[in-house]
């Protein structure tokens, strides 16, 4: 059982090289590739009348978009180019923050 674990952490981190290489081709080319666009997903809907064939994302593209949100936010924070009342999406605001600005 040790073994199959210490394997699998090897090959984790031999793929995570491979992904991290090709984000950041993808970053220096502003090219998101076709390669990581498609997925085939077969989802288990708990809700009866959801579309399943509108469920369409890879795991990979996926992660780059987390990757390209966070640089974008910090750079964007760093250069204050944020409106200072902006409370979505941002670290430390809420809508318990908005309120209490409005009120």
């Amino acid at each position: 059982m040790y073994d199959l674990l210490f394997d699998s952490w090897q090959i984790a981190d031999t793929v995570a090289r491979f992904i991290v290489e090709m984000f950041n081709c993808s970053f220096h080319k502003g090219v998101f590739a076709a390669m990581i666009k498609k997925a085939f997903i077969t989802p288990g809907l708990k809700k009866i009348g959801l579309n399943a064939t509108s469920v369409n994302l890879s795991v990979l593209s996926i992660l780059l978009e987390h990757f390209v949100a966070c640089q974008l936010m910090e750079y964007l924070s760093l250069a204050d180019l944020l409106p200072p009342l902006q409370s979505g999406f941002r670290q430390g605001h809420s809508t318990e923050t908005a309120v209490l600005r409005v009120l």
